[in-house]
């Protein structure tokens, strides 16, 4: 027994009309599938219906203090260090709100280089599971929206601050 597409689904020559389509799945909300034989197939839809599935894909924020007394290569002692669990990007800065620039500068720096690199990525299983955080972070409307996502969460103590930051 053979089930019926639950979606519509057109293949891609008949997706060279476009404007039916789109209006069928932006302004009606209906995604529509969109197949090629021997290829991958593809959804179009509303970004904030994707946005929205992306949503259970949260950061985790990890922030350590420095001690005042460690040396960090000629800056001086203290500061903090931020870090994005899901990605494994960190970033330091000599005060909370630096740290948090310099944080949001390097996921953003990551995302796109991971987005450009995506061909070699998807083979190593660790960096692959990495995606759907990714696009999150790639699909935000702006940088506000990428500061909610990293910075509007319950943050995490890291070791070297356990006496609270």
């Amino acid at each position: 027994m053979v089930a019926e597409a639950l979606v519509h689904e057109v293949n891609l020559t008949e997706a060279r009309d476009l404007s039916p389509l789109y209006t069928e799945a932006v302004r009606d909300d209906r995604p529509v599938v969109i197949r090629r034989r021997g290829d991958a197939d593809a959804v179009l839809a509303r970004l904030d219906f994707l946005r929205e599935l992306l949503l259970p894909y949260t950061f985790h924020v990890h922030y350590y203090e420095e001690d005042a007394d460690e040396d960090r290569e000629g800056e001086g002692g203290g500061g903090y260090t931020l870090e994005v669990a899901e990605l494994r990007v960190a970033a330091y800065g000599a005060t909370l709100p630096e740290a948090r620039i310099a944080l949001l500068e390097s996921v953003r720096s990551f995302a796109r280089h991971y987005l450009d690199s995506w061909e070699k990525y998807r083979h190593f299983r660790d960096k692959a599971a990495m995606r759907f955080h990714i696009s999150r972070f790639a699909l935000a409307r702006d940088d506000n929206e990428r500061v909610q996502m990293l910075f509007a969460a319950p943050r995490t103590v890291g070791i070297s601050d356990a006496g609270g930051v």
